[in-house]
């Protein structure tokens, strides 16, 4: 299984997308819970699972734009994290690296969190941390109302 692959389960909708294997298990995320963060599968769970077409579709994006800017802003503030991406699976170095990219760019943690947060979701180079709205309608709702809640 290749990383990068969207696979949904066989029973419930569910759909998680493959970030890292040492072939014998697997980091996956859930690519439609904007809450979700990295859990393991063996491969014996994800045997039942079949490949799906990707969510997200490739946004484009024009270099100069502020979209292009916030993307670029957050792939500077994310470079530690990014540097050391296989402790990024476990919750206490993940939260040492966020701590450590706050510290180095200076940026909110929840500015760190949510870029994190899409660049596992989205898993592309670059192109995932294009502003949420900019990848997909539902992020582009919960961007402007007031009463969404905060990840």
């Amino acid at each position: 299984m290749q990383i990068n692959t969207v696979l949904q389960a066989p029973v419930s909708e569910q759909r998680i997308r493959v970030l890292f294997t040492n072939l014998e298990n697997y980091q996956v995320i859930d690519v439609d819970d904007q809450n979700a963060w990295p859990f393991t599968l063996t491969s014996e769970e994800l045997e039942d699972f079949q490949e799906t077409t990707d969510p997200f579709p490739i946004p484009s994006v024009q270099e100069g734009t502020l979209a292009a800017q916030k993307r670029d802003e957050a792939v500077s503030a994310l470079k530690p994290l990014l540097e050391k991406h296989e402790a990024l699976f476990e919750k206490k170095t993940r939260n040492e690296l966020i701590r450590l990219a706050v510290e180095q760019s200076g940026r909110p943690r929840l500015f760190i969190v949510r870029a994190l947060r899409r660049f596992c979701a989205y898993s592309r180079p670059r192109l995932p941390l294009i502003p949420d709205e900019a990848c997909h309608p539902f992020h582009a709702k919960a961007a402007t109302d007031s009463t969404a809640k905060l990840p």
